[in-house]
């Protein structure tokens, strides 16, 4: 038997290497690193010594093409193979330890000085190349498509690679300060980036970026001014504003970090203030994400990087200023800002003047609030640089204080205001110049004060102070950005550069280590400052200033601004003393419940709820008693309906008070107490008249709306103490309606005030709110109790009141039997199941199928609309929370049930059947909220009902109800389960079947078109107000023609509801043809987009102008709801639509506005309104000739 051949040795390392390096060079397409020589590189089986010996002949081979390819390769070995993350930057702790065996020191700073050495020869051979290759292909026009631009051009590819590889390299903590010495003078040498498109200059400036971010200190020591100088000339007229964002970061840090002289100050200012103030805007869908605000904040730190920069920057800041606006103004104003504290007293005196008169104009003449509030905050940082330490202030400030207070002579003037301001921009600056505005305004106002003639000069004095104090009280709490202030870092944001890299990670100037001791002063926040720090600069005037407060509290003419100074005086922490505030607040207590006070009293709830943030017992000691004494036991009748009404003013006032004051944790507790005890007094009594017993319904109903309020004000500010409120107040409110029922059916002379159906509705809001905040823990530990009161009455933790037995209590709801009082009450329990979580298991032991089964009945022999919302909210709760999916078939065979007996059955009666085609429609809605795949089935009967006529509008409107998310009830804040796109899963069933039904309705025999037609109309405007705007913009071609239909329909909703699309199609496709012009054309053979919402707009412009001027006219199925959302629309195509389509329709429109009884004539005064808005929009069309 011949034996068998044996394999071939392997090959050795260095043969694998020699011909993967053999193929690459062979290839003229850029390839990628061969991964043969990957693997004996990463297997340590090849060094790098060894591969740039390899390489020996091809890297001095004469053909540029060769030579370029093995640089190319060499330098994809290091950028492909060194490791990506950064090493401690220069000057940290660290060595090479964390260097991979592969760059060791010496062949790192080997392939450092080749790479360095090697970038004339990369630029030659870019050169050559691309000398050959442009001599060889047919010129690119300049008005091609920029995709048929290379980002690296051919021949570049070798210094691409050679900058990517000596970035890399740089990065590496083994890079020495020769290496970063050598590759900077190399690169300034040979390279000139104005000679290569965008990406080519980017990697330049992301080489330079590493080096001035890890070796700075080096390049300091060995270079000097010469690397500012190669590094100027570098960044030279760049414009690219992806390349901007790395030069700003680098001149940033070599502003702050080098020591420079004059002249090279001088070129720096040149290089940076050029570009002031930006004017790039972003293209639309900008691939790159870079915007002005990013260029803008990047180039002002570079601005304000450095002292050197003064002598050439103010100059030509404040020509900026005095010539400039819009929003070079306020950006001009932001860099002085910032700029002022780094450039220094000594430049700030010297342009004091020029500076002072440009900021005066701008806040004394102010043509917008930015530009004012701008000018306001360089005022203050002008001023802490000249008077920050400075004691006693002189020169400029006090001229500025004569000056305001020369205006200030006449307070009521419509320079005062502005004069204050000024002055109130110097209590920022420092305790000096505080101290000095504060002296001269209050000696002058106050002595104003005591001797006005005229009583209404007060009010603006009152103005002035205030406006002082609150700037005291910012700087004392260190609030540095009154107004908009903007930010003065740049967002820190990736920004995506098109390099040559294959790398598709996003790119950012690489951080800058805290090293170096020759940084440059920083702009740094104002020193913290107190009163006392201040040397109480408002103690000379204590009494008069109280005085003047405590008058104008209890003033009628001009108690708002005495509101405002005292608010702002009790936040100076040190001045007022507790009898003080105490006096004070007395005087804002009366005006909480003044009849005629409507303008202040929201401030004074404002000013007091900031204060018991601080002073919470003085609210405790005098504002709460007060409240609380205007709340009676119970209300009682007078006869006098003068009287009558004034009582309940003062009572709603009251409760207002309290809802907006109590929510710290302390007053909430002493609300609570109050509360309760008013409710348990206020339901305990008997009333026989029937005027005393509603005012007692609403009476009770204002405390339980101010608890409510409270409880949800604290769950949004997410207080701690309310899972202690949720546990404790639900039996106490129950057990009033509890008590209610039980006196009722027990044959009490009235129906008891907490029976009122109103009081339970609000008392089960309450509980809602309050199970919610439960753990589901704790909500077992509630319906431990809840679930066997509404099963078997008994009474658990639930009191009765006085004059009743526990053994007298009999309370079944849910029984056939069940007495109509024990009915109305039940609401108010099952508002409590509505909100548990879904772990919580229902009533009957857990068994969720009967207990659907004995809601049912119960809610289809709802007495009232509330008992029929409550028994569907409860019944949605069971279905979506607690019966599994796929459905269990005795829940299924419940609903075919219920389906069969209760709807479908023709002779039942009809009120019964609307009433359980709501319980269908809310049980589809628990499901479809799920994404059950039952729900499909439910809602397939609701469209079949549509072709019978005793329930086809309610079937119609139905699915409208199962659109709705306002309900609050299948919410997740109530543990329901709600599923992710269940909406659009709803509607992409629902709306072809609408639409396809509308199409293909076929009346009855003698029946008209439009009657059958019109239950799909209905059915889709119910579903309108619910829709995503993605639906209705992908639908919106389907759905036109509908919503023209609709707006004839004899029903006020449908009319309402294709109106408010219409508009919303409007307005949505006039900004889409914006976005699509500004976009440019479609490039040719590109697909053809379908028509945009403004097309179909303007298709029936002529139709819908007629339909909506009809809506707008009023009539039994145009209430005002409908004709204002008529007129809306209206106004809506006058905005969106183009002027050559409307200008047909215009005289038209407008005699429709102005016809006797419609539009601006209409009986209601909202109507007259928005009747007015359109008439305008439609009087103001313009062409587009006329707009230019």
């Amino acid at each position: 038997m011949a034996a068998e051949a044996s394999p071939p040795p392997p090959l050795s390392p260095s043969s694998v290497a020699t011909q993967a390096i053999r193929a690459f060079l062979a290839d003229d397409a850029a390839a990628p690193l061969p991964p043969q020589l990957r693997a004996q590189l990463e297997a340590r089986r090849l060094s790098l010594l060894q591969l740039i010996r390899m390489l020996g002949d091809a890297l001095t081979d004469d053909d540029e093409a060769r030579r370029g390819r093995a640089l190319r390769l060499l330098a994809l070995v290091v950028t492909e193979l060194a490791p990506a993350q950064s090493a401690p930057a220069e000057g940290s702790a660290g060595g090479s330890a964390g260097v991979p065996q592969l760059f060791e020191r010496q062949a790192s700073l080997t392939l450092a000085g080749f790479f360095a050495g090697k970038l004339e020869d990369a630029v030659l051979i870019a050169d050559s190349l691309a000398r050959a290759h442009n001599a060889a292909a047919p010129p690119v026009a300049g008005s091609a498509p920029s995709f048929r631009h290379r980002r690296i051009p051919v021949g570049a590819e070798p210094l691409a690679a050679t900058l990517e590889a000596l970035a890399r390299l740089a990065a590496l903590d083994v890079f020495g300060a020769e290496a970063a010495k050598d590759v900077a003078e190399s690169l300034f040498a040979h390279v000139t980036p104005s000679l290569y498109p965008q990406a080519m200059r980017y990697l330049i400036y992301r080489l330079v970026d590493v080096l001035v971010a890890r070796h700075r200190n080096s390049l300091k020591a060995s270079l000097g001014e010469t690397f500012l100088r190669g590094y100027l000339k570098l960044v030279e007229g760049e414009k690219d504003p992806r390349n901007l964002l790395y030069c700003f970061a680098t001149d940033w840090v070599l502003l702050r970090e080098f020591e420079m002289s004059r002249e090279l100050g001088e070129a720096f200012f040149d290089a940076t203030y050029c570009y002031f103030p930006i004017t790039f805007r972003p293209p639309p869908d900008d691939p790159y994400g870079i915007s002005t605000e990013q260029l803008t904040l990047a180039l002002r730190r570079c601005l304000v990087a450095s002292p050197v920069l003064a002598p050439h920057a103010m100059p030509l800041l404040l020509e900026k200023l005095a010539a400039a606006g819009g929003n070079a103004k306020l950006e001009t104003l932001a860099v002085l800002e910032e700029a002022l504290p780094v450039f220094g007293r000594e430049a700030a005196l010297a342009n004091e003047s020029r500076l002072w008169e440009g900021l005066k104009i701008e806040i004394m003449h102010a043509t917008d609030d930015a530009t004012s509030l701008a000018s306001q905050r360089t005022l203050v940082s002008f001023m802490r640089v000249l008077y920050l330490g400075v004691e006693p202030p002189e020169g400029l400030a006090p001229r500025i204080v004569a000056d305001c207070l020369d205006v200030l002579e006449e307070p009521a003037k419509v320079l005062a205001p502005h004069a204050a301001t000024i002055l109130a921009c110097l209590v920022r600056a420092a305790p000096s110049t505080a101290y000095l505005a504060l002296y001269g305004m209050l000696e002058q106002m106050l002595t104003y004060w005591k001797n006005a003639d005229d009583v209404s000069v007060r009010a603006p004095i009152l103005e002035h102070i205030g406006t002082l104090l609150r700037a005291l009280r910012d700087a004392y709490e260190g609030r540095e950005t009154w107004g908009a202030a903007a930010p003065s870092q740049p967002a820190a944001k990736a920004v995506g550069f098109g390099t040559a890299s294959s790398s598709t990670s996003a790119v950012t100037p690489t951080p800058v280590s805290a090293e170096g001791s020759t940084a440059a002063p920083k702009a740094s926040p104002a020193p913290a400052r107190s009163y006392e720090i201040d040397s109480r600069p408002l103690e000379p005037f204590r009494d008069d200033l109280v005085g003047a407060l405590a008058n104008g509290l209890r003033s009628t003419q001009y108690r708002l601004p005495a509101l405002h100074a005292f608010l702002a005086l009790a936040r100076i922490p040190g001045f007022l003393e507790a009898r003080e505030i105490d006096y004070l607040t007395e005087g804002v207590n009366e005006l909480l419940l003044a009849a005629h006070g409507d303008e202040v009293r929201g401030p004074a709830l404002d000013g007091l709820r900031e204060l018991s943030l601080r002073h919470s017992h003085i609210l405790e000691a005098t504002t709460l008693p007060l409240l609380f004494a205007a709340l009676p036991d119970r209300m009682s009748s007078s006869g006098d309906a003068a009287l009558q009404e004034a009582e309940r003013s003062r009572l709603r006032r009251a409760l207002s008070a309290l809802a907006r004051l109590c929510a710290q944790p302390n007053l909430f507790d002493t609300l609570v107490v109050r509360v309760v005890t008013k409710l348990d007094l206020a339901c305990a009594a008997d009333y026989s008249a029937p005027a005393e017993r509603e005012a007692n319904v609403g009476y009770v109903r204002g405390l339980l709306v101010t608890l409510q309020t409270l409880l949800e004000d604290k769950a949004s500010e997410r207080h701690t103490d309310l899972p202690r409120y949720a546990v404790s107040l639900p039996p106490r409110l129950l057990s009033l309606v509890f008590a209610a029922a039980v006196r009722s059916s027990a044959g009490a002379a009235a129906v008891p005030v907490a029976a009122d159906p109103r009081v339970v509705a609000d008392v089960g809001s309450a509980v809602t709110t309050l199970v919610r905040m439960l753990e589901p823990a704790k909500q077992q530990s509630l319906v431990a109790w809840l679930y066997p009161l509404i099963e078997a009455g008994q009474q658990g933790p639930l009191s009765l009141g006085p004059g009743l037995a526990s053994s007298e209590v009999r309370f079944l709801p849910l029984a056939t039997d069940a007495q109509p009082a024990h009915r109305a009450a039940l609401p108010a329990f099952l508002a409590a199941y509505v909100a548990l979580h879904k772990s919580v298991p229902p009533p009957r032991g857990g068994d969720a199928v009967q207990w659907a089964r004995e809601l049912l009945p119960w809610t289809l022999a709802a007495a009232s609309r509330a008992e029929e919302t409550a028994g569907c909210a409860a019944l949605a709760a069971v279905f979506n929370k607690s019966i599994a999916e796929p459905l269990q078939p005795e829940a299924a065979a419940l609903l075919d049930d219920f389906w069969h007996s209760c709807i479908e059955q023709a002779s039942a009666d009809p009120q019964r059947r609307r009433i359980a085609l709501r319980i269908w429609c809310w049980i589809a809605k628990a499901l479809m909220t799920r994404t059950s795949a039952a729900a499909e089935g439910m809602l397939l009967r609701i469209l079949s009902l549509f072709d019978t006529p005793d329930l086809a509008r309610d079937a119609a409107r139905g699915l409208g109800l199962i659109a709705r998310t306002d309900d609050g009830v299948l919410s997740k804040e109530n543990g329901a389960v709600v599923r992710l796109l269940h909406r659009q899963r709803f509607y992409s069933f629902v709306l072809p079947k609408i639409i396809a039904g509308y199409r293909e309705a076929q009346p009855a025999p003698g029946a008209p078109a439009a009657a059958v037609q019109g239950v799909y109309l209905i059915a889709l405007a119910a579903l309108l107000p619910s829709m995503p705007r993605q639906t209705t913009r992908e639908r919106l071609s389907d759905l036109f023609p509908l919503l023209l239909r609709a707006l004839d329909l004899p029903d006020a909703g449908a009319r309402a509801s294709a109106a408010q699309t219409v508009a919303l199609a409007a307005a949505v496709g006039k900004k889409e043809r914006s976005d699509a012009i500004l976009a440019g054309s479609v490039p040719e053979g590109a697909p053809k987009r379908e028509n945009m919402p403004l097309d179909l707009v303007e298709s029936h412009v002529s139709t819908l102008i007629e339909r909506l001027l009809s809506v707008a006219t009023p009539s039994e199925h145009s209430p005002a709801d409908t004709r204002i959302a008529a007129l809306r629309c209206l106004a809506s195509l006058a905005r969106s639509v183009t002027y050559a389509v409307l200008h047909p329709h215009r005289v038209r429109v407008q005699r429709g506005l102005a016809a006797p009884g419609v539009g601006i004539d209409d009986p209601r005064r909202a109507v007259r309104l928005e009747a007015v808005e359109a008439r305008d929009a439609w009087l103001t069309l313009k062409s587009d000739d006329d707009a230019k």
